[in-house]
């Protein structure tokens, strides 16, 4: 049974913005002239988590996978392959998250990089959004931005302790159930993100 919720953490990706993340995948494979099931250990090579965490640059990390290729890219193939699996971000999820933001203090935190943020923003603005991200959340935590990311508890701890929220009055909502491990491990109340069960569904009454 749900504790009282005084504060919400949304996950990003899956949660808000609708993604396809095979449609990357597979741009890949044929990108980089690879099988589906070596992009795993590339991702693993070319220190796509360090990326994640912004501790490498964007150009670092796309030498890292040209090395790892069977084939030749642009750095603007790879980028049009990269931003495939990001959709759309629905005008219904905009108007829920301003709706939440009167009653609850509203956060995002994200494991994401520089070439995704700059292409859903410029996403967002071609949708016709007029609002921006920080005008739907209190805070806004990129793992690319912060140099940590989630499921690792102790990035929870550190975004939780920041802004002063107490855990286990806070929902933290992600479509990955090892993120949602992780952030129990602190003790924040957590909800997975499914198609079943989405933000409008677990949200409707404030629609």
């Amino acid at each position: 049974m749900m504790k009282t919720v005084e504060n919400i953490i949304f996950d990003f990706g899956g949660v808000i913005l609708n993604l396809d993340e095979q449609a990357t995948f597979s741009q890949l494979q044929l990108l980089m002239g690879k099988s589906a099931s070596d992009i795993p250990k590339i991702m693993e090579l070319s220190r796509f988590y360090d990326f994640e965490c912004g501790k490498i640059t964007e150009h670092e990390f796309i030498e890292n996978l040209l090395a790892l290729s069977n084939n030749p890219f642009s750095k603007q193939d790879f980028i049009s392959a990269w931003n495939a699996m990001l959709l759309d971000f629905p005008q219904k999820h905009v108007n829920l998250l301003l709706s939440l933001k009167t009653h609850f203090r509203t956060f995002l935190l994200s494991n994401t990089n520089v070439i995704h943020i700059e292409a859903f923003e410029k996403n967002m603005k071609q949708q016709g959004i007029t609002f921006s991200m920080s005008d739907l959340f209190e805070e806004v935590w990129y793992s690319s931005s912060i140099g940590m990311r989630k499921p690792n508890p102790e990035t929870y701890r550190a975004v939780t302790q920041k802004v002063n929220i107490i855990p286990e009055r806070t929902l933290f909502l992600d479509d990955k159930q090892e993120n949602l491990n992780g952030a129990a491990q602190i003790g924040l109340q957590t909800m997975l993100v499914t198609p079943t069960n989405s933000i409008c569904s677990i949200f409707k009454s404030f629609l």
